[in-house]
């Protein structure tokens, strides 16, 4: 499908009140949201105030009702503000997942939580992975049984996102189970599971950059109306979400590194080694000129990826053209991102290894999401697929053999 992408003057208009909101709001506590590895109370309720946390939500739901190219334009100037790289995950993945609870949410879930995420900064997550498997899904323990009007849910959860955040403002989890395990992937169900249902056990992971941690959910009772979808069509909700979540993750990190090389390329400019900036050695002038090549045109495989989620969100495109444009652009910016971090931190010397520098905050953040909602290896699968046909999937899933 042939690429068309023009910002319109209303998205220009976001674009410049998000920046200045930014600059205000959340550069000064970059910083702070690093240490404490989560969105901050102050960063939080500014975000409600401003209706960002239901950018995806419909304007009758009292969301923003914000087209998908709108929305990463917001995670772009907040992941530019945002070096922590926390914030602007948080920001990104809550609104892709409240999109999926809506999206597959009956109405009687929908208006006991939606509400509450528009005004209450209610903020909703996905939970599958699990200690025994990751990128295979379909490969998760987690079991739902019935139970009289509703289900019991027992399993752990690992490597999983937004916790502290939901437990400290609200809203819940969107846990995968297996309904029917003797059905292998096709018996999957999601469902909401409240931040405060009895049962819940969260813990959180020391790490190096964007928090990740674990729940164990042992005899969790939930109402039948909690069902994100459909009972067994699990898997259609979680790829979904897995897919849309995957392009603000993305512009995490491109944000990020287009960051530090405007810190990297002021550092070399002031520099001097041998009686020249440093900027004048083309050591350094072949390295900058490979990132701003990369930056730019993983920016614009994002921004492409964006388009074709509001393609596909308006009936013009297919969850497979979808997917490989996502893993296009998640694929070349997990490498060349990093790799353009990495550059700045080189340039700064030793002080580009201490905290005195905020450019460390942001090569810890923007590593944490080259695994976040998809490793490289597994968008290479998807990109593969996608040019080979489905007949060289590398993997079987279904009902186990007899």
């Amino acid at each position: 499908m042939p690429f068309d992408l023009k910002f319109s003057e209303e998205q220009e208009v976001f674009r410049k009140t998000c920046r200045e909101f930014c600059e205000k709001n959340v550069l000064p506590k970059s910083k702070e949201m690093f240490k404490s590895r989560m969105l901050i109370p102050e960063v939080h309720s500014e975000l409600v105030r401003q209706g960002l946390l239901s950018l995806l939500i419909p304007t009758s739901y009292g969301g923003q009702g914000a087209d998908f190219i709108s929305f990463i334009i917001a995670i772009e100037e907040f992941g530019k503000a945002d070096l922590s790289v926390n914030g602007s995950f948080a920001l990104g993945y809550h609104n892709t997942c409240a999109l999926t609870l809506y999206r597959f949410g009956n109405d009687r879930l929908r208006e006991e939580v939606i509400p509450r995420i528009v005004k209450d900064g209610w903020m909703i997550d996905i939970h599958s992975t699990e200690p025994g498997c990751g990128t295979d899904f379909t490969a998760i323990t987690t079991r739902a049984e019935k139970k009289g009007g509703g289900y019991v849910i027992n399993g752990e959860k690992q490597c999983v996102s937004l916790i502290p955040e939901i437990m400290t403002y609200g809203g819940g989890f969107m846990v995968t189970t297996k309904t029917a395990p003797e059905l292998g992937g096709r018996g999957m169900t999601v469902f909401f599971v409240p931040y405060n249902a009895k049962g819940i056990t969260t813990t959180r992971f020391e790490g190096m950059g964007v928090d990740i941690g674990g729940a164990k959910y042992e005899n969790v009772e939930v109402p039948e109306h909690y069902i994100v979808g459909k009972e067994n069509g699990g898997y259609t909700v979680t790829n979904e979400s897995f897919i849309f979540s995957r392009i603000p993750v993305t512009m995490c990190m491109v944000a990020a590194a287009m960051k530090c090389l405007e810190i990297g390329m002021d550092y070399v400019k002031r520099r001097e080694a041998f009686g020249r900036p440093i900027g004048a050695f083309e050591g350094i002038q072949f390295e900058l000129a490979d990132d701003l090549a990369h930056l730019e045109a993983a920016r614009l495989l994002t921004y492409r990826a964006a388009w074709m989620a509001d393609k596909y969100l308006k009936g013009e495109a297919k969850i497979d053209d979808l997917a490989y444009a996502v893993a296009e652009a998640k694929l070349f910016a997990s490498k060349h991102c990093i790799e353009a971090i990495h550059h700045t931190l080189e340039w700064c010397g030793a002080l580009g290894l201490t905290t005195e520098f905020d450019l460390q905050m942001a090569y810890r953040g923007a590593r944490m999401m080259t695994v976040a909602e998809g490793t490289m290896n597994a968008m290479r699968i998807i990109i593969a697929l996608q040019a080979l046909g489905r007949e060289y999937v590398p993997w079987r899933w279904g009902p186990p053999k007899k």
